[in-house]
């Protein structure tokens, strides 16, 4: 497509406790306390200023929430901006809680598909033994 944008967005999914791919503080912060959080000057904050992902990265703005699906964490969505402070404000991260709470549907469904999928199978399987 010759109207594609040139900026970049990567989607990752990786185990917390020891990646180098995110401030394991904000991450740790948000998974304890399942409160969202928004700083527009990550390394300014003293929550991360001492994280060696922020340090060596320098994420100008950053925001990490929770996803909850009926009262039961599921995970947590970071975002992070490197070229501008304050890219992330309280409007945005309500528009976003909006999209996590149906993604965290969709998730939970998901499992539920397989796991009927999978019963299904197991039952087929000793039908034909």
């Amino acid at each position: 497509d010759t109207n594609q944008d040139d900026s970049e967005v990567i989607v990752e999914s990786v185990a917390l406790t020891s990646s180098d791919f995110v401030p394991l503080s904000v991450i740790q912060y948000v998974a304890r306390t399942r409160q969202p959080i928004v700083l527009a000057n990550a390394i300014a904050d003293e929550l991360c200023a001492t994280d060696p992902y922020v340090l060596q990265h320098l994420p100008k703005s950053l925001l990490c929430a929770p996803v909850v699906y009926q009262g039961k964490f599921i995970g947590l969505i970071y975002l992070e901006n490197n070229l501008v402070k304050g890219a992330f404000t309280d409007d945005r991260l309500e528009v976003l809680k909006l999209l996590v709470g149906q993604a965290a549907i969709a998730i939970e469904n998901a499992k539920l598909y397989k796991l009927e999928q999978e019963k299904t199978y197991q039952l087929q399987q000793s039908q034909a033994q």
